[in-house]
C-alpha cells in the first residue's frame, strides 16, 4: 500500500496508473489505505518526480488533475478529500483543461 512513497520518479510513472485505476475502481468499497495511496504520492506535486513535472506529457498531467478532481467530487469523503483537494489546488489544478 505505501509502496508509492519509496519510489523514484520512473518507478512512480509506471505503477501510478494502475493505483489510479484501482482507487477510482474501488473507492467507495475498499476500505483499505490503498485508495489513498496514489492522492498521497500526488499531493507531493513536482517533489513526487524529482521536482520535475516535464516528466510527465500534458495528457498525463491532465489525467493526474482530472484523477484529483472526481475524487474530491464524487467519493463522498470514501477517500482523502482534503488531500486530494489540496493537491489538485496547489499542484495539479493547473494542468486541468476543464477548470
Amino acid at each position: 500500500e505505501a509502496a508509492l512513497c519509496f519510489m523514484d520518479a520512473k518507478g512512480l510513472l509506471f505503477a501510478l496508473p494502475a493505483y489510479m485505476r484501482y482507487c477510482i475502481r474501488y473507492f467507495d468499497s475498499s476500505g483499505w489505505t490503498t485508495v489513498d495511496s496514489p492522492i498521497y504520492a500526488l499531493a507531493r506535486g513536482a517533489k513526487a518526480f524529482g521536482g520535475d513535472f516535464s516528466l510527465l506529457s500534458e495528457e498525463q498531467k491532465a489525467v493526474i488533475a482530472k484523477f484529483l478532481r472526481v475524487l474530491v467530487l464524487e467519493s463522498d469523503d470514501q477517500v482523502d478529500t482534503t488531500v486530494a483537494s489540496t493537491a489538485y489546488e496547489e499542484h495539479w489544478g493547473q494542468f486541468d483543461p476543464d477548470y
